[in-house]
């Protein structure tokens, strides 16, 4: 992973691929990018946990 090309370096990052890059890897990256955009809504907002 490096860091993603032309996109604000902070929060994005680039995967190729490769033996290292699993499905339980590309689950948590995805989990984590969803964490961290859901930060961003209101509580108001925000889907409910069914």
């Amino acid at each position: 992973m490096t860091a993603g090309r032309y996109l604000d370096k902070k929060h994005w990052i680039s995967v190729g691929a490769g033996r290292g890059v699993t499905a339980a890897l590309v689950e948590d990256l995805v989990t984590d990018s969803y964490d961290l955009a859901l930060d961003s809504v209101p509580r108001s907002r925000r889907p409910t946990k069914t």
